[in-house]
């Protein structure tokens, strides 16, 4: 369906439609905003680029990594976050710490539409969640990045077990340890069965006939 509206004007009503208290920039094309996700509050930015064929989209998360030490670290996290996104991903600036992640989809001849903002937005704060709790972990929490990202993306490799042992199926089981986790497992050693006995102990003096102590006899 052929939309009417501009790209920014499109924007700005599906702001009105929903709520959403915020502040309209027409000369920039941007809009501002605050929203409080699952895990925090974050400041949005929507602008309209690119002579009205691009939308982009700026979530400032809560925390600035401003101590020179710790910058490594909460590069290191945001590295590994980037590596499993399909949409968008996480910048750091450098001359304050500011900590965004950005989005951006092109606009088609039929005009912005309007699913596809709610779409852009809600894989945004679903994001920003996952790894903002990955961040605090490393800044405040003494994690390592590799342990705050995977904790971060258990979620996702539980709904993928789940999915994959679903009726109709084939079963697999849950991500398996990381090699220098695990210890060689060790074969259980067979034990020895006892002989089977009749009960009676053997006499070696007087075997069975036809069983006599000398080999060459036995033999004929």
């Amino acid at each position: 369906m052929q939309n009417f509206l501009s790209p920014f004007e499109t924007l700005v009503e599906h702001c009105k439609e929903n709520d959403i208290k915020c502040h309209v920039d027409h000369g920039r094309k941007l809009i501002g905003f605050s929203m409080c996700g699952d895990a925090a509050v974050y400041k949005i930015k929507w602008c309209i680029t690119h002579d009205d064929e691009m939308l982009q989209m700026d979530l400032s998360l809560p925390v600035q990594a401003r101590d020179e030490k710790m910058r490594p670290f909460v590069m290191e996290t945001l590295l590994r976050a980037n590596h499993k996104l399909v949409l968008g991903n996480f910048n750091l600036d450098f001359s304050d710490g500011e900590i965004v992640y950005h989005l951006a989809a092109p606009i088609g001849e039929a005009g912005l539409e309007d699913r596809v903002i709610g779409r852009l937005f809600g894989t945004a704060l679903v994001t920003a969640d996952r790894y903002f709790a990955a961040l605090m972990r490393v800044i405040f929490g003494g994690h390592t990045p590799e342990d705050a990202v995977y904790l971060a993306e258990l979620p996702l490799h539980s709904e993928t077990v789940s999915e994959e042992t679903k009726p109709g199926k084939a079963g697999k089981s849950a991500p398996a340890a990381k090699p220098s986790s695990k210890k060689p497992a060790r074969r259980p050693r067979k034990a020895k069965q006892p002989p089977k006995s009749d009960g009676a102990a053997p006499d070696l003096f007087n075997p069975p006939a036809g069983e006599g102590t000398d080999p060459a006899k036995r033999d004929r």
